[in-house]
This record gives structure tokens, C-alpha cells and sequence, in this order.
């Protein structure tokens, strides 16, 4: 199975075949210990965001790597805009109050104590860099729960100083504590695991992914106490509430999401269409597809799949890949254009460029696959297509999933008589350009 990212990769892709309970997955995320790249896969989500605080350790077993503190906060930033759909990094460094109220007028009551006691859970929670023959082990740490509780005076590397506060655990909506002699870590999973807003978040993003934009944008900047913000609040109450009833199965949510009318609607919408329209889902939302999505259905119009070495593996998919980044240069720089995450920045949309269009004419990502010469769709179309006219059918019906229309026939098999390879090569490329062709209808 491997290690490391591997490790982490093939623990969720078992999480969703077997599907696990959401609140499973979650609570191993946020109270998994031992050895992040090779025990404990869950670990790997903490380990990465780790905040260096020396090169060198000055302590005999380097437990004085990580600045702990900066660590937790970092983490505590990233689980609550993940699972609780809340950006908490402002009151990380200061209070709302002044800061927020043209923001998030929920956050604007909360002050940086309450921040600490959140990051609190994580308090005696260590994530230690191994140290190993003099040189940094900075892809394997090893997490405990034996440090000391959260200092809120700490120094800090990435934050404003920490002037002291209530650092004792409790949870940031509601205040809950826990319980005598419970781990806290333990008692984080639990509280926040049966919080509404939880199964709210997930609802939200959920949707999002598959609906083109959330119920409430941006999906990790809830404002609680704005009981209008969500587009329609019936619906994701409703939704929340379904995906508790079934034992928060990511499964059975996502095909809830798929057999409703709403996901089902076409992109084409009769009469005048008006953009407040979009919050009802009247229409499929059109939405331009993912960095990995696009260079994938590339790769499979054109049938040349990559070759990409996992370390145990090949594949020959981005979307097969544990980290994308380590696909080659052409094809990093590629997806980077089109908005590719990495593994610690969230998933952001990227506008179209003018950078995308020149990469999508000239990139080799695009132009070796279509090259007739080489093995793929179009060598072994030129050789089996029973005429012109199927060859132009087929290259259509393969790359967009329709057939042409007369116009588009006569324009090319005009180019075929020119030069068959050529013409053949260049249909594709234009219709790899198409916008039927980059967009999700």
C-alpha cells in the first residue's frame, strides 16, 4: 500500500468504497496518533500543517522543531473551515469585534480567547519532526498527546504575539467542555461530530462540488447569524438532516443529490433567463471543469493516457494519482493554469485566462496526443474508419459526445481532402478547444 501519501491516499479511496460513516472518517482525522506516514494514515492530515521553528535541533531527541502552539492554530484554521464550514482565521489573531463586521457578523462576538480555547483540544497534542542520521525527517512525524496544555503566551512564528487568555478546551459554538478525565481530542470528535452545523458544512460542500456553487458562498465562511444567507435554508436543513437519518453516509447523500430533479435539470433553460434565477437551481449550473478533470478527459479523448509512477503503481490518470505534483513539469504547469490544488492550499476556482486558451492550443499536453503519428484515437481512427464522413462522425461523437452539425461536416471534411492526417489532427484540436469541450453542461 506504501507510505506517506500513498498511505493516506489509499485509506480514503478504502473509506469510500467501504463507506464509512462521515463522523468515522473524521474523528480518525482528528484523534489518529503514532506514525503519521506509516501507522496512522489519518495522521497525515494534521502532519501537514506543521509549522517549522528551527533547522537545527538544540533539544538531544529535536522535539524542538515544530513550533507546537503555531501548529495547533494552523490545524484548528484548517478543520473548522473543512468540517465546520467556519474561517476562524482572523480571531486567531485578534478579536472580531472592529475587525469582522463587514465579513462575518457571527465572528465579530468571538475574541481571540475563544480561538485559544478551540485550538485547546489540541493542546497537549505534540507533532514531532523525526531526526535521523543528522538531516530532517520532515515527511514522517510522530503525534502524541503528551505535551503540555496550550500556552496562550507562546511565541509564535506566524501569528501576532499571544498576549494570554482561558486556554482550557471548549468548543467554539456552544462552549461545550470535555468531560471529567476524557481526552480532549477525543472529546472534539465527539462535540463536533453531533453539531448540527457539522452535517450543515458537509451538506454545503458536498452540493457545491456537484451542483457548480454552494446553498452558502463561500462555502467554509458561514455566518451564523445571518439566517438569510443560505439561498435556501429549508433545503439544507432538510439535507443535513437526511444525511443524519442515514448514518452520515457520504454515499447515500451523493446519490440523493444525483436522483433530485434539480441536479437532473439540462443547462439549456426557455425564456429569458435572469441571473437571480441561479440560487433556485432552475437550470444545471454550466461550470468550466477542474485542472485534473480537463487533463484527464484529454488524455481519454485522445487515448493516450499518461504514464505516472505512484511509487507502487502506474497510472496513467491525474484523478489516479495521490498527488497530482508529482505528475511531470508540462503536465504540472498545465493544471496549475487551470486552478490544480495542492495538498496545502484549499481548492480554489480559478477565472478563465487568456493563459489557458494559448496553453490549450499550444501546450505538448494537448498537441503530442493528437499528433497522428503517434499511437492513439486518431492513428487508429485513420486506419478504421470506414470513410470521411464516419471518420469526421467519430472524432465528434468521441470528443464532445454528439455529432456534427451539416455545416461543421462540409468545413471538415474539407480539411480531411486537404491532407487526411492533418485535417484529422486538427478536427480534434478544435474541438479539444471547444467550449463544448471544457465546460460541464
Amino acid at each position: 500500500m506504501g507510505s506517506g501519501l500513498n498511505l493516506f491516499h489509499y485509506w480514503l479511496r478504502e473509506w469510500l468504497i467501504l463507506d464509512r460513516p462521515y463522523t468515522d472518517m473524521v474523528t480518525d482525522i482528528l484523534t489518529g496518533a503514532g506514525k503519521s506516514s506509516f501507522s496512522v494514515p489519518a495522521g497525515m492530515y494534521y502532519a501537514r500543517d506543521f509549522v517549522k521553528a528551527k533547522d537545527d535541533p538544540e533539544a538531544p531527541d529535536a522535539h524542538d522543531l515544530v513550533n507546537q502552539p503555531d501548529t495547533v492554530d494552523e490545524f484548528t484554521v484548517t478543520y473548522s473551515k473543512v468540517f465546520l464550514g467556519l474561517n476562524l482565521a482572523c480571531i486567531s489573531c485578534h478579536d472580531g469585534a472592529h475587525h469582522l463586521e463587514k465579513v462575518n457578523t457571527f465572528l465579530t462576538s468571538k475574541k481571540r480567547d475563544e480561538f485559544f480555547g478551540q485550538a485547546a483540544f489540541f493542546g497537549k497534542t505534540r507533532q514531532i519532526m523525526n531526526w535521523e542520521n543528522g538531516y530532517q525527517a520532515n515527511t514522517e512525524y510522530t503525534v502524541d498527546d503528551v505535551g503540555p496544555e496550550y500556552n496562550p503566551k507562546a511565541d509564535s512564528i506566524v501569528r501576532v504575539p499571544r498576549r494570554g487568555g482561558d486556554a482550557s478546551p471548549r468548543f467554539i459554538l456552544g462552549g461545550e467542555r470535555p468531560k471529567a478525565s476524557e481526552n480532549s481530542r477525543d472529546a472534539l470528535a465527539r462535540i463536533l461530530t453531533s453539531h448540527p452545523q457539522f452535517r450543515k458544512a458537509f451538506a454545503n460542500r458536498i452540493w457545491a462540488e456537484l451542483m457548480g456553487f454552494g446553498i452558502v458562498e463561500p462555502i467554509d465562511d458561514f455566518d451564523l447569524l445571518k439566517p438569510d444567507q443560505p439561498s435556501n435554508p429549508a433545503l439544507l436543513d432538510a439535507l443535513a438532516a437526511d444525511f443524519q437519518q442515514h448514518n452520515h453516509s457520504f454515499k447515500h447523500y451523493v446519490q440523493t443529490v444525483m436522483k433530485s430533479s434539480a441536479y437532473q435539470l439540462s443547462s439549456r433553460f426557455v425564456g429569458e433567463w435572469k441571473p437571480e434565477y441561479a440560487t433556485y437551481y432552475a437550470r444545471k449550473y454550466v461550470r468550466m471543469l477542474s485542472a485534473p478533470e480537463l487533463h484527464d478527459a484529454i488524455a481519454l479523448a485522445t487515448g493516450q493516457p499518461a504514464k505516472f509512477s505512484t511509487g507502487s503503481e502506474q497510472v496513467g490518470l491525474v484523478m489516479q494519482m495521490p498527488e497530482p505534483k508529482k505528475a511531470d513539469a508540462g503536465v504540472q504547469g498545465f493544471m496549475k493554469t487551470f486552478g490544480q490544488s495542492n495538498r496545502d492550499d484549499m481548492p480554489k476556482k480559478v477565472p478563465p485566462s487568456s493563459l489557458q486558451a494559448m496553453l490549450l492550443m499550444q501546450s505538448k499536453v494537448v498537441t503530442d496526443r493528437i499528433d497522428a503519428a503517434k499511437p492513439g484515437f486518431i492513428k487508429g481512427l485513420l486506419a478504421s474508419a470506414k470513410d470521411d464522413q464516419d471518420l469526421v462522425n467519430q472524432i465528434f461523437l468521441h470528443t464532445i459526445s454528439r455529432r456534427p452539425t451539416a455545416a461543421e461536416k462540409a468545413v471538415s471534411l474539407k480539411a480531411l481532402q486537404a491532407n487526411r492526417p492533418t485535417g484529422a489532427a486538427n478536427l480534434q484540436w478544435a474541438l479539444l478547444n471547444s467550449p463544448e469541450f471544457l465546460f460541464n453542461y
